[in-house]
C-alpha cells in the first residue's frame, strides 16, 4: 500500500494485536503440540528417506491452520 498513514492504520488495527505478548503466549501450547508430533512422526522414519519440505509445510499448516 501506497499511502503510509492508511497502511499503518491497517497495520494497527489487526496485526499489532496478533503479535501481543499474550497473543503469542496463546500459541505457545499449539506449537509445542505439533512440534512434539513433528519429531514424534520423524523418528518413525529414521533411517529412511524423507521428503522434509512437506513434513515442516504440514507442520506450519497444522500450527497455523488448526
Amino acid at each position: 500500500m501506497r499511502d503510509r498513514a492508511e497502511h499503518d492504520r491497517r497495520r494497527r488495527s489487526s496485526w499489532d494485536k496478533a503479535f501481543t505478548t499474550k497473543s503469542l503466549r496463546a500459541y505457545d501450547s499449539r506449537v509445542v503440540k505439533y512440534a512434539d508430533l513433528l519429531i514424534e512422526q520423524l523418528r518413525k522414519r529414521q533411517g529412511q528417506t524423507v521428503n522434509v519440505t512437506d513434513w515442516f509445510l504440514w507442520y506450519g499448516f497444522d500450527v497455523m491452520g488448526k
